[in-house]
């Protein structure tokens, strides 16, 4: 485990594929975060997607497990201000889990949906709004519908989110992973929950409509 909290001991079978996101983007300003009640891991998930970095992290007691760990204090503080990106945040975490946390396990906080239940919603008439959170030349090659907001410029792009309430907001990947880590940043961050996750992505709605 290296000092961010990563396994560096994870290994793929030959021929396994995997999914990464690199983005482009630096310079700007994005607003502090409110890390608070959420795990080391959360937390340096959503400071890396706005384009921030963990900074010293103070351990209140014994921390067994760093990626588990609560974060309990953060400086500076989520107070609605603007920080330039690049930035450092200061945390101090705890093995205890906060009273308040948010359990994002929730089957009604966290949703997701197959293929044929999702092409069956379409076909009813049902308003959604499909967001491809791929980068932009996966959106040209195949889409099922929607709009194109790559994971790493949803914190940038909000607003076109949130004008689509109260309909429910289908994320899709290629193979569900990127709309489960959007799914996740939206909850967390900016308190968007009617989101599902297209479970499979793209590769399981090309199975089911060949």
């Amino acid at each position: 485990m290296d000092a961010k909290g990563r396994d560096n001991t994870v290994q793929i079978e030959k021929g396994d594929y995997l999914e990464f996101v690199v983005s482009a983007r630096s310079g700007g300003k994005v607003e502090i975060p409110d890390l608070q009640c959420k795990t080391y891991e959360e937390a340096l998930f959503l400071l890396e997607s706005l384009g921030l970095a963990i900074g010293d992290v103070i351990q209140d007691g014994n921390i067994e497990t760093l990626n588990t760990a609560f974060v309990t204090a953060q400086d500076p503080p989520a107070d609605g201000s603007l920080i330039d990106m690049e930035s450092v945040i200061r945390l101090t975490i705890s093995q205890s889990r906060p009273v308040i946390v948010l359990n994002l396990s929730q089957p009604n906080i966290m949703t997701e949906i197959t293929a044929q239940e999702l092409q069956q919603r379409i076909q009813s008439g049902e308003h959604l709004l499909l967001v491809d959170v791929r980068e932009p030349y996966e959106h040209e090659e195949f889409d099922i519908g929607g709009i194109n907001i790559p994971v790493t410029e949803l914190p940038f792009r909000i607003e076109e989110l949130k004008q689509s309430e109260p309909c429910d907001i289908v994320l899709y990947c290629q193979a569900g992973n990127r709309s489960l880590l959007a799914q996740k940043l939206l909850a967390m961050q900016f308190n968007i929950l009617n989101t599902i996750n297209l479970k499979g992505g793209v590769n399981a709605w090309k199975q089911d409509n060949p």
